[in-house]
């Protein structure tokens, strides 16, 4: 495919070319990768501009406990760290928060207190410290919860004594060195899509902090399809039921749906002046991933679909 069939396909999901967009889409049928757009100061999108991937870090997030639960250092049947939430006499699993069935808060409620500050693991913890007990159950419900994301890379980086890009490294392809980054300590990266955040800046690390271009996220997207790891299909890509046998469509950091009667899985992210969405299938050697610094959601989705019915 060319960069003209990708001009189009951008074009017929709704979105503007002129628009900062990065993607790229590999298949059976083909491979493309591409960038489009300019940036606020003028400047076209370059092929190794890195842009803001919101919760696409959950996939890695999953990975990254994946890897320490094979290595004996995690084990997801147990509790999370009591001083995680000291105000719960009875406290989620391990696997619980990693299927969103913690009975934690739901995605927007902590984030709408924010006012003017940044989205920073230090203040998700410290919300999560002044937690009352849930009057949901744990285990009886599904709540996507970013917060309970955010736990996860704390208790890595505990158990491992390693930051979470260090254990990311473990977890992610060497291609990945030059194309991706993670920042959670006040501080953006160097690129022309941190001046389109906002006032509120995604400082965390767990459920976001990733900065990637297109390509080395596909390139992780591969991986994870092919199973390097040895731990994606075992755990990652596995379903969940609660407590009363309903099944829950969310693996460790991935939505788990269907393509042509095989899984596929998904998942999607946002913030103010961002939104992407990577999708795969290893049955189909699938692995798509779109990134752009706008904030419509049904056109990238949209996007996503055509990218994967043109190389599926």
């Amino acid at each position: 495919m060319s960069a003209t069939d990708s001009d189009a396909l951008i074009a017929q999901s709704g979105l503007a070319t002129t628009q900062p967009i990065a993607i790229a889409a590999r298949g059976r049928r083909g491979r493309l990768s591409a960038v489009t757009g300019y940036w606020p100061d003028g400047g076209p999108v370059q092929a190794g501009d890195l842009f803001y991937a919101a919760s696409l870090t959950k996939q890695v997030t999953g990975a990254i406990i994946a890897h320490l639960v094979q290595s004996g250092s995690i084990n997801p049947a147990l509790p999370i760290p009591q001083n995680f939430l000291p105000r719960w006499t009875t406290l989620p699993t391990v696997r619980q928060v990693l299927h969103h069935t913690a009975s934690l808060p739901e995605a927007g409620r902590l984030e709408s207190a924010l006012g003017g500050g940044s989205w920073t693991s230090e203040y998700v913890m410290q919300m999560a410290a002044d937690l009352a007990p849930p009057d949901c159950p744990i285990g009886s419900a599904f709540a996507y919860s970013n917060l309970g994301y955010v736990m996860l890379a704390r208790l890595a980086e505990q158990v491992a004594g390693r930051t979470f890009a260090e254990l990311a490294a473990d977890v992610l392809p060497s291609s990945a060195g030059s194309g991706m980054a993670f920042f959670d300590t006040g501080t953006l990266p160097v690129s022309p899509h941190a001046a389109l955040l906002g006032s509120s800046l995604p400082l965390t690390t767990g459920d976001g902090g990733l900065w990637t271009t297109a390509d080395a996220y596909a390139d992780f997207l591969d991986m994870q399809n092919e199973d390097r790891s040895g731990a994606a299909a075992r755990l990652t890509q596995a379903d969940h039921r609660l407590r009363n046998g309903e099944l829950v469509r969310y693996g460790w950091g991935i939505g788990i749906r269907t393509l042509a009667g095989h899984p596929l899985y998904i998942h999607g992210g946002g913030w103010t002046g961002a939104r992407c969405k990577a999708i795969r299938s290893p049955a189909l050697g699938l692995s798509v991933v779109v990134l752009t610094a706008g904030e419509q959601e049904a056109a990238v989705s949209a996007l996503v679909d055509k990218l994967a019915e043109a190389v599926a």
